[in-house]
């Protein structure tokens, strides 16, 4: 047999990979990797001027750098920029030839690093010995001196030659010492042909040209691809087509012609990395887009906070969300001061919100430390400073929130003065201001594209799983969950101060779990969590159980044995969505169907009974409620119990019966008698109604309203638009209609003086209507949502309550 094997590169293939579009995918990316060399060559240039003449490059930097948080962009630049800049330009010389010239003062090369780097595909000019000695001596000046550089490959070079068919390259290097080396010249006919590198005449100044002869017909626009590519450039940059048309970027101005970043037309900058915006922004790598579109900013991650890219460079690797936090709440103080008219916005804040809770809670909270700051809300200006924000406070409805929720978001915004114009008078005392994170904690957060997920947060339970469900959305120590739920006026367990840190393990099953079930009761963390969980991190489920167990987190007593006795294929068909044993999983609030259980007990021979009980026992909350105990379920049995008598789910169950008039239907379509049919529904614990049972009420019609409200049929008839409008909780005269069997809060006749103007007209045609209202002008305050109890009733539930605010409302 053969011995000493190796792998081995077919060269002229893996170079036709390097310099072809199916590594990159677009041609013109060759025009990027070109302009981040020039770049790279800049920044070293820079760095070797500072190396030998620190205490120039520092008067420069004093004098010519603006590090405040100044909005006037091009007066912020790099010291040595000024000197050191980049022209391209795209044109067809006098024989006709088509070309792309780069040019930049950087650095330039000598001999060795044209040899060794530029024509050594896989080597980057960075990993050569001198530039290692030299990054260590830069290390070790003091001050030291920085340089970063985006070469991350070696093979960019190669990439040249998918649009083009030739380069000439002219180069001068700027030696460490800061002379000027000898002027060198090469033309490279080809990427497999050979070449020279020859001395030439004697350059002005050090840098390098970089000229690619295009392929006949290439189509490839520098202007274009620049323009919409390169959003902030370090250097100046001038990029000019064979039609005099042109684009220049001043050092780190954020360029607003981007056709991909069209809305930043109104920008405010607040440092060196951040602009602040009222449409769409994104995230930049060393200022060039990486399509990560960010409501509200942009944000230029250079230097050591630059992602790790593909090896095209279009996108990022992963994202660290935490840089991306840290420069934004660093710099909310100046935006309260400069971008106030952006980030004071609550729809901003909203969408903000889905990306980052933590800016939009740090831009909320310096509101709130100058409270004299101002904002509008449903066409009215109020004191947000006072009143806080929190998602929810832009919907004039309940939007899903619980009556002590909604009386308090009435009485932050009262105390913020929004409802002035209508009547209602500022109180004196003011409530626990609200901040967006809130609404992890009052259930009412969508799910966030920074943690991702889409699951809405739960409910508010006053458990230890919801403590540490809050810790790994908002990313707060314990203690500060712990606190703030307290300043909410919200239950916390009886051991809260006590509690550990959460880790990767807690949070990591609380991602993989169920939040609560269709009746809002919460969900232990089941056994697939916790297996998925373990699978993830590569720990034991005995060490999943054990991080719960530490921290008072409820979950299915089966996982206590999954070690010991793991999942049947059976249990695993069951609970994938695909019924074959292997992701994707099934939530544990999803109904899992009868059709799909008798699959799985079909393909694994145990009893759907053993099935129903070993989910049950994992934590599955929604399985089909049938008497399956000792029986074989039969194709005729999934017709017969499937509501649509297609063997698919809906199932009747014990609490759907069937009606009468289906039997007859489900005894011609499998051939047996209503009796014997029916004799097998009961077997399954179905009873069968010859009267249909109306369909659960979804709501008060308009006329049933009418009706409560004590109005005969010509009274009725008399209704006006008007009154429609008043009646409805919106305000349109369309449904949800308010209850008149319920008091009216506060919160909804508020509501309704600042669509119409005066509270007391409100209030008054309610009246008269023959509702209950509460009055706004007089309503008691509601300083927290919480009620101290368990999770306070929906909106929906709340029962009448004369004289006062409706039940369940927060503490006074």
């Amino acid at each position: 047999m053969a011995r000493g094997l190796r792998f081995h590169l077919a060269e002229d293939r893996v170079r036709e990979l390097l310099m072809g579009e199916n590594l990159y995918g677009d041609p013109s990316l060759a025009l990027r990797e070109l302009y981040q060399n020039a770049v790279d060559a800049c920044r070293l240039a820079t760095a070797r001027r500072e190396f030998v003449d620190p205490d120039r490059h520092s008067s420069l930097d004093s004098d010519d750098r603006d590090d405040s948080d100044d909005n006037s962009d091009g007066d912020i630049h790099d010291a040595s920029a000024m000197a050191i800049e980049i022209e391209i330009e795209q044109g067809v010389d006098a024989a006709g030839r088509a070309f792309v010239d780069f040019v930049d003062t950087g650095a330039g090369m000598g001999p060795a690093e044209f040899e060794q780097a530029f024509c050594q595909a896989g080597v980057r000019a960075s990993d050569l010995s001198e530039r290692i000695e030299e990054a260590a001596a830069f290390a070790k000046a003091d001050p030291p001196v920085e340089l970063w550089q985006n070469s991350r490959f070696g093979i960019g070079v190669l990439s040249y030659f998918m649009i083009a068919d030739a380069l000439t390259v002219t180069t001068t290097r700027l030696n460490r010492d800061g002379s000027v080396g000898d002027a060198l010249r090469a033309h490279i006919p080809g990427p497999t042909a050979e070449f020279d590198l020859n001395r030439d005449a004697p350059a002005p100044s050090h840098g390098t040209r970089v000229r690619l002869w295009l392929k006949p017909g290439m189509n490839v626009s520098a202007l274009t691809t620049l323009r919409n590519l390169v959003l902030v450039c370090p250097f100046r940059l001038r990029v000019s087509d064979r039609d005099s048309l042109e684009h220049r970027w001043a050092p780190g101005v954020l360029n607003r012609g981007s056709a991909l970043l069209p809305g930043v037309a109104d920008a405010v900058r607040t440092g060196p990395e951040l602009w602040w915006t009222s449409g769409w922004g994104a995230v930049l790598a060393d200022g060039i887009w990486i399509d990560a579109s960010r409501s509200g900013m942009v944000v230029n991650l250079a230097g050591p906070s630059a992602p790790p890219l593909t090896a095209d460079r279009r996108r990022a690797v992963r994202l660290d969300e935490g840089v991306i936090d840290a420069l934004a709440v660093g710099r909310a103080a100046a935006a309260i001061d400069q971008a106030w008219h952006i980030v004071g916005d609550p729809g901003w804040l909203s969408r903000t919100s889905a990306f980052s809770l933590k800016i939009a809670d740090a831009l909320v909270l310096r509101a709130i430390e100058h409270q004299p700051t101002r904002s509008h809300l449903h066409g009215h200006e109020y004191a947000i400073g006072v009143a806080g924000y929190t998602l929810g406070d832009e919907y004039s409805g309940p939007a899903g929130h619980t009556d002590s929720v909604l009386q308090w978001r009435f009485s932050r915004l009262r105390s913020g003065g929004m409802f002035e114009a209508v009547g209602i008078a500022p109180t004196e005392t003011a409530p626990v201001p609200a901040l967006p994170s809130d609404a992890v904690f009052l259930g009412a957060a969508g799910g966030s594209q920074q943690i991702g997920t889409t699951d809405a947060a739960s409910p508010w339970f006053g458990s230890a799983a919801s403590v540490y469900e809050a810790e790994r959305l908002l990313g707060h120590p314990v203690a500060r969950i712990v606190e703030r739920a307290r300043e909410l006026g919200l239950r916390v367990p009886r051991d809260a101060d006590s509690l550990p840190e959460s880790d990767p393990i807690v949070r990591a099953s609380l991602s993989f779990n169920g939040r609560a079930d269709a009746d809002g009761e919460p969900l232990p963390v089941t056994g697939l969590a916790i297996l998925l969980c373990a699978r993830q991190l590569d720990v034991s489920t005995e060490q999943v159980v054990a991080a719960l167990d530490a921290r008072g987190i409820d979950f299915a007593d089966r996982a206590r044995t999954l070690h010991s006795s793991p999942l049947s294929p059976g249990v695993l068909r069951a609970m994938s969505e695909n019924g074959e044993g292997i992701a994707p999983w099934r939530n544990a609030v999803w109904m899992i169907g009868l059709e799909h259980i008798v699959a799985a007990s079909r393909a694994s021979g145990l009893t759907v009974a053993t099935l129903l009980a070993e989910l049950r026992a994992l934590g599955f909350a929604k399985l089909p409620d049938l008497e399956l105990d000792g029986k074989d379920v039969t194709d005729g049995d999934l017709v017969l119990l499937s509501c649509d008598q297609d063997s698919r789910s809906p199932f009747y169950d014990r609490s759907q019966p069937m009606p009468g008039e289906r039997m007859a239907e489900a005894a011609e379509r499998l051939g047996l008698s209503e009796e014997t049919l029916a004799s097998r529904l009961a077997s399954f614990g179905v009873s069968v109604v010859t009267t249909p049972r109306r369909p659960p009420s979804v709501g008060l019609t308009k006329k049933k309203v009418l009706k409560l409200l004590g109005m005969s049929t010509k009274q009725r008839a008399a209704v006006t638009a008007h009154d429609l409008a008043r009646i409805s909780r919106d305000g349109d005269g369309e449904a949800p209609w308010l209850d008149p069997r319920k008091t009216v809060p506060a919160w909804v006749v508020a509501g309704s003086a600042l669509r119409d103007g005066s509270v007391g007209v409100v209030v008054s045609e309610l009246r008269e209507l023959g509702y209950t209202v509460e009055d706004p002008r007089t309503a008691p305050l509601t300083a927290v949502p919480g009620t101290q109890g368990g999770s306070p009733s929906r909106a929906t539930d709340t029962p009448a309550a004369p004289g006062g605010p409706p039940a369940g409302a927060g503490g006074q």
